[in-house]
């Protein structure tokens, strides 16, 4: 991968401090230190290109040439190096010198898919160092301090967070990166944290796949008493929790299968005048495959979204025939040669529990979306009319008419979890001052929220250099 592939569209760096009216005509001094490092490089013909400025003073003791592609800077305690294409970018966005001088020309990683540069604040306190990292994926991001500290620590670009996809930037009271599988952390009370997440990120750099939620827990801080624990679940929202509330319905709600026998003239009046109708006796199962999960994309949002795929959901059912006749003689007992039929069909519910913002807030359970698909008979092939008529069963079930029954009747719905919510609600407001928040924080073990009710000050996040 050549700089020149990694450059923004505007040729390298078209911004403020280039001197934009270079020409190879125009011959400028590169010599020293910073000279013998060009020459390194490749000089004019190497990947920073021709100069395009003569050395200058640098800010905190250095000394720099400016490059076609790149900067080389010195600092009489480090060195020179180079800085190029996209991380140059980042860097001279960042504030250059005043971000950190260079010890590292630009490197490839460690698995070779990415390239970094690190750099040293001369000029402050001990000397701290950061970094900028780059991959085709990603674009260039920066990161330093104690957020640095702790990718380091857990393999930098190896870890099981992968790359930066962000700079740093603040989250409440915690400042964070985020990475392609999860997101970095920090505040003076807890420090540095990391978080991995098993969904892929989504396309946005400011962006990351979402924390799971099992699990609630309610804290409040009372005068004279510290940190009251009100209320803990680590499976209030597990997977197992809503899948089970959900096939086991607490009373009185209604159960699946009393749902599909109230559907039966619903469905025939969607079979319009055909002689063949859905027979009374319909019976139904929700699947025992079923996959939930509970998620918020940081901490601090207002919902939790809560999903339930229930997939190979069965009615079985008979579809009533006229009856047979020999010569004006009815055969058979009425009904006995109705035939049946089974349909299978994947259903998919989403809710979002609304998180209160403040004590004596409420939670809530929004509206209930159910969407079924993937309707299909199953077993017997029918033929002929009554092949019509089943088929514009399977149509019904696929259509608006009963996914909104589903919807109405909460058939399928989070019963146990709208309970639960309401229990919550009275929970953090007692003997708390109208005036206390709400502070949220994460742990990732457990995948528990816990909500904190305070009338402490909020806490301060770092100051960013």
């Amino acid at each position: 991968m050549t700089a020149k592939s990694r450059l923004p569209k505007r040729s390298f760096p078209a911004a403020s401090f280039l001197i934009a009216a270079a020409s190879v005509a125009y011959a400028f001094a590169v010599y020293g230190a910073i000279g013998d490092k060009y020459a390194k490089l490749g000089g004019d013909k190497g990947a920073l290109g021709p100069a395009i400025s003569d050395e200058a003073a640098a800010p905190n003791g250095g000394r720099f040439s400016a490059f076609k592609n790149g900067l080389i800077y010195w600092h009489p305690k480090i060195g020179a190096f180079a800085v190029q294409g996209a991380i140059a970018g980042k860097w001279d966005a960042s504030g250059r010198a005043n971000f950190g001088y260079p010890y590292t020309d630009e490197t490839a990683t460690a698995d070779g898919r990415g390239r970094y540069n690190h750099f040293r604040a001369m000029h402050l306190p001990g000397n701290p160092e950061a970094s900028i990292y780059w991959t085709p994926q990603t674009n260039a991001h920066a990161l330093y301090g104690d957020i640095r500290k702790k990718w380091a620590s857990i393999g930098w670009e190896r870890s099981p967070l992968g790359y930066p996809i962000s700079d740093e930037i603040p989250d409440g009271a915690f400042r964070r990166v985020n990475f392609e599988h999860g997101y970095i952390r920090w505040s003076s009370r807890g420090g540095a944290e990391v978080f991995t997440t098993s969904n892929a990120p989504t396309p946005s750099p400011g962006t990351f796949g979402s924390l799971l939620v099992n699990g609630i827990e309610l804290q409040a801080d009372v005068p004279g008493r510290g940190t009251v624990h009100v209320f803990a679940s680590n499976t209030f929202l597990s997977a197992n929790s809503i899948c089970d509330l959900i096939r086991n319905p607490p009373s009185p709600q209604q159960s699946f299968d009393q749902f599909v026998k109230t559907i039966v003239g619903r469905a025939n009046a969607a079979l319009g005048n055909s002689p063949f109708k859905v027979r009374s006796d319909i019976s139904g199962a929700l699947s025992k495959n079923c996959r939930a999960r509970a998620d918020v994309a940081t901490a601090t949002d207002d919902a939790i979204g809560v999903t339930a795929n229930l997939d190979g959901n069965r009615l079985s059912f008979h579809m009533t025939t006229p009856d047979a006749n020999v010569l004006g003689t009815s055969v058979g007992l009425p009904g006995s040669v109705d035939p049946g039929f089974a349909v299978t069909f994947d259903i998919s519910a989403r809710t979002r529990v609304v998180v209160p913002k403040s004590v004596c807030g409420q939670f809530a359970v929004e509206t209930i979306n159910v969407t079924v698909g993937n309707a299909r008979v199953e077993g017997t092939n029918p033929t002929g009319d009554i092949a019509v008529a089943v088929g514009k069963f399977v149509a019904y079930l696929a259509g608006i008419d009963f996914k909104k029954e589903l919807a109405a009747n909460r058939a399928v719905s989070f019963p146990g979890i709208a309970k639960t919510v309401e229990e919550l609600n009275p929970k953090l407001c007692s003997g708390l001052a109208r005036t206390a928040r709400i502070d949220r924080d994460y742990k990732p073990g457990p995948g528990v929220l816990v909500l904190r009710a305070t009338v402490a000050p909020p806490e301060k996040g770092p100051v960013v250099r």
